[in-house]
């Protein structure tokens, strides 16, 4: 059972200036964990792409609004059609797409009326809090403070947009709610707890996601042939070889080719995109991500 992170935890002090950030761990401190891809680029696109849609700001959107704000920004209909595509839910790229054209918008002209503007403004406002949950995993010029701040501040409009006219399941599901505040209140722990056994370490936030569990799987696909679903006895004769091949292909990338289907785009801090890399990993952060460098309670204060 849950319960409340102890005094006595060396972490506790460091954390306990967090206003509003839940407290309760498991065992030994323990917390879960989401995968951001999932959560950030995949949930939040197919929660946009629900008939019903969302509630922003006392507006619902839904892929009908999505698509006119789109157009009148002159998006191409195939671009439209493609980002807003319902059939294709496992789609990072696309995914990343469509969010990215939201955090995009520019003011309308209050010309168009309320009604338009007022669309806007909550498409806006989502694609803001799309903006703080997805840059720190693709901005590779982000400090490990600065990827806090991020995270702090999805958290807060998360939250505010949740209450905000008594939202609740209307704005975001619960699940989905649930898996944001946990990604973000595991990373804080993370941070904290490294900060405590190894003040002097780097810490890479990517890693917290299953990238590296998604690449042995594919790699355990090509090793068992022409059968792609492989059984328990097949694992358990392959997972010590896949993982020294993962072990290779992590000091010679270079040899590590084939198709990529989980195409995250890794962006400099002026949103340009890095040529050569597809597949974000450590060896690519530019960004002071030493424990020793951030102050949890500033960064989260900060966002």
């Amino acid at each position: 059972m849950p319960c409340l992170h102890r005094p006595t935890s060396p972490s506790h002090r460091l954390l306990v200036p967090l206003a509003l950030l839940d407290l309760h761990v498991g065992d030994d401190d323990l917390t879960a964990n989401k995968d951001y891809k999932h959560v950030a680029f995949k949930h939040m696109r197919n929660t946009l792409l629900c008939k019903k849609g969302m509630l922003i700001l006392g507006v619902y959107l839904t892929p009908s609004v999505l698509w006119l704000h789109l157009r009148d920004e002159n998006h191409s209909l195939r671009h439209i059609n493609s980002v807003l595509d319902v059939a294709d839910k496992q789609n990072v790229e696309l995914a990343y797409r469509l969010l990215r054209d939201l955090w995009s918008l520019p003011q309308a002209s209050l010309a168009r009326g309320d009604p338009y503007v007022q669309a806007r403004d909550a498409l806006h406002l989502f694609g803001d809090l799309c903006h703080h949950l997805i840059f720190p995993y693709i901005c590779v010029d982000l400090s490990l403070s600065e990827q806090l701040e991020h995270l702090s501040c999805a958290a807060h409009i998360a939250l505010a947009l949740f209450h905000y006219g008594n939202a609740k399941a209307a704005f975001l599901p619960i699940p989905l709610f649930v898996d944001i505040m946990v990604m973000i209140k595991n990373m804080f722990f993370c941070v904290a707890k490294v900060k405590i056994d190894r003040p002097d370490s780097n810490f890479y936030v990517i890693l917290l996601g299953t990238d590296r569990l998604e690449s042995l799987f594919g790699i355990l696909h090509t090793m068992v042939g022409n059968d792609a679903n492989l059984d328990v006895q097949q694992l358990a004769l392959r997972i010590s070889g896949a993982t020294d091949i993962a072990n290779i292909f992590a000091r010679y990338p270079e040899w590590a080719q084939g198709p990529r289907r989980l195409r995250i785009p890794a962006l400099t801090r002026e949103r340009q995109a890095v040529e050569g890399v597809n597949h974000i990993s450590p060896r690519h952060w530019h960004g002071d991500v030493r424990v020793c460098s951030v102050t949890l309670a500033t960064a989260w204060k900060s966002g």
